[in-house]
C-alpha cells in the first residue's frame, strides 16, 4: 500500500497523536511542506494566509490568529509521488503531474522543485522559470539556481502561497503545538 503524502493539519494531527518523537521519525523520515490556508485573497479550492514578513514559524502564525483553527493548513510529505519522470525532483505546481499539487491561479504548472543537496544531507529549492516567482527568506529566487533550504524556512510560491519547509523535528513540534491549541489533546 502506498504511503499517504497529503493531509490537512487536523487530520494529520489526529493520525499521529500519541506517537513519541522516535515513532514519528520512523514513520515519516522525509521532510515536510506545511502550506498555510485560510481564505484571505485566494479564490480557489483552498485559501492562503498572506502572512506578514515578521512570522518566522508556523507556531508564530497560529499565535497571531487566535480563534482561527489552523487545522485546514495542508501537510505534504516531501517525497516522490510517481506522477512524473523527474526521479531526483519533488515537483510543486498546479499541474496534476506534480508531486505536490497546489491549485492556485498565481502558480505555474510546474512552479518549483525540491531535491536533495549534492552532499545528500540537506535540501535545495529551484524555481525553473515560473511566471510569478518564488521567495525564500524574503529573497526572490533566480531562475534555475539551487538555493539551500534550512528547516523552518518560509517559502512563498507565486507571491501568494505561503509554506514552511520543516524537518521531522519541526513537523513533530508543529503538531504538538497544534494539539495544545486544539485543547491539550
Amino acid at each position: 500500500m502506498a504511503m499517504r503524502r497529503k493531509w490537512d493539519l487536523r487530520g494529520f494531527a489526529d493520525e499521529v497523536n500519541g506517537l513519541d518523537m522516535q515513532a514519528f521519525r520512523e514513520r515519516f523520515p522525509d521532510p515536510f511542506l506545511l502550506v498555510k490556508t485560510g481564505g484571505r485573497g485566494w479564490p480557489s479550492v483552498f485559501g492562503a494566509v498572506l502572512c506578514d514578513e515578521t512570522e518566522k514559524s508556523p507556531t508564530e502564525v497560529y499565535a497571531k490568529t487566535p480563534g482561527k483553527d489552523p487545522g485546514g493548513d495542508l501537510v505534504f510529505v516531501v517525497a516522490k509521488s510517481g506522477r512524473n519522470e523527474f526521479a531526483d525532483m519533488i515537483t510543486i505546481g498546479r499541474s496534476v503531474s506534480n508531486d505536490i499539487i497546489l491549485v492556485h491561479p498565481y502558480l505555474s504548472k510546474m512552479h518549483a522543485y525540491l531535491r536533495k543537496a549534492k552532499d545528500g544531507r540537506g535540501w535545495v529549492v529551484v524555481d525553473p522559470g515560473s511566471s510569478n516567482g518564488t521567495l525564500v527568506r524574503k529573497q526572490r529566487l533566480e531562475t534555475n539556481v539551487l538555493y539551500d533550504l534550512t528547516p523552518g524556512d518560509r517559502i512563498q510560491f507565486g507571491g501568494a502561497v505561503v509554506s514552511y519547509f520543516l524537518d521531522v523535528e519541526g513537523m513533530y513540534d508543529t503538531v504538538q503545538g497544534y494539539l495544545l491549541l486544539r485543547g491539550g489533546e
